[in-house]
């Protein structure tokens, strides 16, 4: 999937030039909403190193969907001004972020775009993260989100919350986060990230699987996956332990024969981090000025 700043970039661009009066801030969430579930996989995996990893990966994609991106979307436009707006920029920049994914090559993953009625991955693939595309991309997310943050730094916050409105935007939040595991065996049905060949270890030989950035290391040749498990794959001509790709076919339960492999840089996860901060820092702000504008001035008598 394209870096959080090259999303930022699109996505800007895109939205502008249907409505150049939607705030920056506002299309910046709705770039970030298809990866909150990914970003607190992380955390999770961070906090409970011991929790099951297949499940987990389960519940985060069917999260990741455009149905689960849709849910918390109107979460988040119950709280405002201008709910119909904003949930039409929010949802509407959830799918766009999740086709731009779909843009690229990641063996073994893809985007949910009809779930729950279909846990069929949609994976286009033009072009692998390291392309010439993905980094004008990154530089362009770097400019138009410090243009418009500049111009749009006027924008109120929209907040408008009601007793109501935020019932209802808890309502939704809970669905967000608790009815995940009820649409799990999706993903598991059609091997999504080749969960179900993973999970059933005794069954693996002879299977076809594939491995989106796992740890490769040249010394022992083996590869971790993101349940930390590590499999013994062929010798691949690399000298220092790098983030690689592969397909191939379980030769056991815990060899790989590769047939192709890719080796992946470290610039998507530097992007993404500098944009995840771009978007917390232009909120971070805009509240700063909010409190500073609504805050009385010392001797101001009050009535």
């Amino acid at each position: 999937m394209p870096n959080t700043l090259a999303h930022l970039g699109v996505q800007t661009i895109a939205t502008k030039a249907v409505d150049h009066t939607i705030d920056v801030k506002w299309i910046a969430v709705g770039c970030i909403i298809p990866d909150i579930p990914w970003i607190m996989q992380r955390i999770v995996h961070w906090l409970a190193p011991g929790i099951d990893s297949i499940s987990l990966r389960a519940y985060t994609m069917v999260q990741a969907s455009l149905f689960f991106c849709l849910l918390l979307s109107g979460a988040l436009c119950l709280l405002a001004r201008k709910k119909k707006t904003l949930f039409f920029v929010l949802s509407g920049n959830s799918l766009l972020h999740l086709l731009l994914d779909s843009f690229q090559i990641k063996w073994a993953n893809g985007v949910h775009l009809l779930a729950p009625f279909s846990w069929h991955l949609t994976s286009l693939g033009f072009f692998w993260p390291e392309h010439w595309i993905t980094k004008v991309l990154s530089l362009l997310g770097c400019i138009v989100l410090l243009v418009f943050a500049v111009l749009d730094r006027h924008q109120g916050l929209d907040f408008a919350i009601k007793p109501l409105n935020t019932l209802f935007a808890s309502l939704l939040l809970l669905l967000y986060l608790a009815a995940p595991p009820l649409f799990m065996d999706g993903p598991f049905a059609n091997n999504n990230h080749f969960i179900q060949t993973l999970r059933d270890q005794e069954k693996r030989p002879g299977k076809a699987v594939a491995i989106d950035r796992g740890r490769y290391d040249p010394q022992t040749s083996t590869l971790q996956i993101f349940t930390g498990e590590k499999l013994l794959v062929d010798k691949i001509p690399l000298t220092k332990k790098t983030k690689i790709s592969l397909k191939g076919t379980f030769q056991d339960c815990n060899t790989v024969t590769v047939s192709a492999y890719h080796v992946h840089s470290s610039q998507r996860d530097r992007y993404s981090f500098v944009g995840l901060f771009a978007v917390l820092t232009i909120w971070l702000l805009a509240i700063f000025l909010k409190k500073s504008k609504v805050a009385p001035r010392k001797g101001t008598l009050k009535n």
